[in-house]
């Protein structure tokens, strides 16, 4: 399954970079965010660049701006959490309307250099965390699954498992074969789960029958 994470590197005065952050749609079911407390953000600026000024500025203007979007906020740490990456995105807009010609340029690809640096750093962190937010998805799925039946009076055993806990399994005495088959068969289990990444699943009584189910297999 495709979910893209982007976590902007700081909160933009721009307009045109939309400063949120974006996390995957939980289509219908409750996600919780998970952003580490040791994460550090930039207080938003009141000040906002008006697209007609961004556009109007001359190579020098750009570069000066870009440095000043670089410097912004900027508090490197030797835990890549703690680090403020300034206005990453702001610094790359403005350095790429410097074309060969002006000679802001060598300065310029020397910035963007290091606005390349630091996106992938902002990437990495990205990875990190929408990582965490699934792997606490696939925690609040099965503990939800466990309630349910639970509620109903069954003894249900689930266990998550496999990396990043994408394995869960599913042991429940009163569970039979055709009971099995009509929860999988008539109910959207197997596409729930699905939804939260997970890739094996695997239902059974625990000492008869057992029954799995491989995501993406086909």
């Amino acid at each position: 399954m495709d979910m893209r994470y982007v976590i902007h590197g700081g909160l933009s005065d721009d307009p045109l970079l939309p400063p949120e952050i974006e996390l995957p749609d939980p289509q219908g079911h409750p996600v919780e965010p998970v952003l580490s407390p040791e994460i550090e953000l930039p207080k938003p600026q009141r000040h906002r660049v008006k697209p007609e000024q961004f556009f109007r500025g001359t190579p020098s203007e750009h570069l000066k701006e870009a440095k000043k979007a670089l410097a912004d906020g900027y508090k490197p740490h030797k835990n890549p959490m703690k680090t403020v990456w300034g206005r990453v995105f702001d610094a790359q807009r403005h350095l790429s309307t410097i074309n060969q010609r002006s000679k802001e340029y060598k300065e310029a690809r020397r910035l963007m250099k290091e606005v390349h640096i630091r996106i992938e750093g902002i990437e990495k962190i990205s990875s990190i965390l929408a990582r965490r937010l699934m792997i606490k998805q696939r925690e609040m799925v099965a503990d939800e699954f466990e309630f349910l039946f639970l509620a109903k009076g069954f003894d249900a055993r689930i266990a998550l498992t496999g990396p990043d806990k994408s394995y869960l399994k599913m042991e429940c005495p009163p569970l039979c074969e055709t009971f099995i088959l009509k929860i999988v068969q008539d109910t959207d289990l197997l596409l729930y789960l699905e939804r939260a990444d997970f890739k094996k699943v695997t239902l059974g009584d625990g000492e008869r029958f057992s029954w799995s189910h491989t995501f993406g297999s086909g």
